[in-house]
């Protein structure tokens, strides 16, 4: 499934047709009129044996925290994306997390997120990247595994 967000922010070197061209669905952040995550009766599903499982695998996509998503398959790890202002909890565990927002916010955001849950891989992504922060951002993660994102790639997962 392919979600592309915020396509009218996307930097002029990417070709808008091209961008759109094979989304399944074409989200904008600041409106997000997505159905809410629930995170207080939210349950990861066992991933289905493959003899049990359907040919095509359902996935959800909801709202998390302001201007954020969540998309959960029974196939796969959940995926967050959200900005450096969410609130974590453990249903966060062995989940795919992308923070998003001031560069110099996210050591906080790590830390709160990596004392609440152990997610599979973190990705940062920011426009303002700081260097110095990166000690900082190491012990935020607490042994989780973190990615810093580069600027004008797009994230394929």
């Amino acid at each position: 499934r392919m979600i592309v967000t915020d396509p009218h922010d996307a930097p002029p070197s990417f070709a808008q047709h091209e961008l759109l061209s094979g989304a399944d669905d074409v989200i904008d952040l600041r409106i997000n009129d997505l159905t809410a995550f629930d995170a207080t009766n939210w349950a990861r599903r066992p991933r289905l044996r493959l003899i049990d499982a359907p040919e095509e695998i359902a996935s959800t996509v909801n709202g998390f925290a302001e201007a954020g998503l969540f998309v959960g398959s029974e196939d796969d790890a959940p995926l967050f994306l959200a900005p450096t202002t969410a609130d974590w909890g453990r249903f966060a565990d062995d989940s795919v997390v992308i923070v998003y927002g001031a560069f110099a916010n996210m050591p906080e955001t790590l830390q709160a997120l990596c004392t609440l849950a152990r997610p599979r891989l973190v990705a940062l992504a920011s426009d303002d990247f700081d260097g110095a922060l990166i000690d900082d951002i190491a012990a935020a993660a607490q042994g989780a595994p973190v990615q810093i994102m580069e600027q004008g790639l797009a994230l394929e997962t």
